[in-house]
């Protein structure tokens, strides 16, 4: 993350003013912990972005700091005060939190850029901010779409694996883009097109089989 994101991201965020910069670290320590934006698990920093959590280092938790200060704090507080201010603020415990706890949590899930996709339901859930995600995926979940509606895909699924294997193609799919770990399978899927075979190795969860939808 380079600091001109760190900058944009806290443009709009209400900044610290510092009257004594000799005492700075106690103020900002208590403007970080009223912004919702930093957090730490096991000291490791953690931004919150518009759409996910990233793990930043060092250097950048410094910029964050700095451009959370006001103009005028940002000429007066030494750069003591800030190294202070990162030392204290990671072991704060309102800050702690855990993504990997969050990972499992999310299981069965998918963060897109239009909201939380549940897989099990097929539907974006109501509340974004009920889950931790340290990724998103750049892709807007429209509803009740169908094949035809995706003409490049639907001629990639005719020229490859087929039509018949469409319904199995979607559910590994499905998996893959999701947090989903436990009842996993090996499978061999054969993708074929008009001028040779090619054979892919795939992840795939058990519910793909059913009956005869997929090859293995």
């Amino acid at each position: 993350m380079n600091f001109k994101k760190i900058i944009n991201l806290v443009s709009n965020v209400q900044k610290i003013s510092v009257s004594d910069p000799d005492n700075a670290a106690e103020v900002i320590v208590d403007g970080i912990l009223r912004r919702d934006i930093l957090f730490f698990e096991n000291k490791i920093s953690i931004i919150r972005l518009p759409l996910y959590y990233k793990r930043i280092d060092s250097e950048e938790l410094e910029a964050l700091i700095f451009n959370l200060l006001d103009q005028k704090a940002q000429i007066t507080v030494s750069n003591s005060q800030i190294r202070e201010v990162m030392k204290r603020i990671r072991f704060a415990p309102q800050l702690q939190i855990s993504l990997s706890d969050e990972f499992w949590k999310g299981q069965g899930y998918v963060n897109l850029v239009n909201g939380v996709y549940e897989v099990y339901k097929q539907r974006l859930v109501p509340v974004r901010n009920e889950y931790k995600f340290d990724y998103f995926i750049n892709i807007r979940y429209l509803p009740h779409c169908k094949l035809e509606d995706a003409p490049a895909f639907k001629k990639y699924v005719e020229s490859s694996i087929g039509v018949e294997q469409y319904e199995c193609l979607m559910r590994v799919l499905d998996y893959c883009l999701s947090s989903l770990t436990k009842g996993r399978k090996k499978s061999l899927c054969f993708l074929c097109n008009r001028t040779n075979r090619q054979e892919y190795d795939f992840e795939c969860p058990r519910s793909c089989y059913r009956r005869r939808s997929c090859i293995s």
